[in-house]
């Protein structure tokens, strides 16, 4: 692992943290942002099958694909790729509703 560039993820993630979800952890609070492209996004949230899919669980899947292809191609973009999401899955799981799937808009 190339760790400056996992840690250039980390950086980046940190910072998107903070300007688009702030300091605060509170759960079920509106985003600064509001997105809607019906019926996948609703309100900036993800909703597949009728359930609310968290950030945390969708850099999950980022981390394991990236990780994944760590194996067979060395490349400092999928390093800056897992730092970042090992951020936001950190992120994600600090809050309260983490598994929390029910759909409320």
């Amino acid at each position: 692992m190339k760790l400056k560039y996992f840690l250039l993820g980390c950086i980046l993630s940190i910072i998107w943290i903070l300007h688009f979800f702030g300091t605060r952890l509170k759960p079920k609070t509106k985003p600064k942002i509001k997105i809607n492209i019906p019926p996948l996004i609703q309100e900036s949230h993800i909703i597949l099958f009728n359930k609310h899919i968290h950030h945390w669980m969708i850099f999950l899947v980022v981390f394991i694909i990236s990780s994944v292809l760590l194996y067979f191609y060395n490349h400092k973009l999928l390093n800056i790729i897992q730092g970042y999401s090992l951020i936001q899955i950190i992120h994600g799981l600090s809050y309260n509703d983490r598994f929390d799937f029910s759909v409320k808009l």
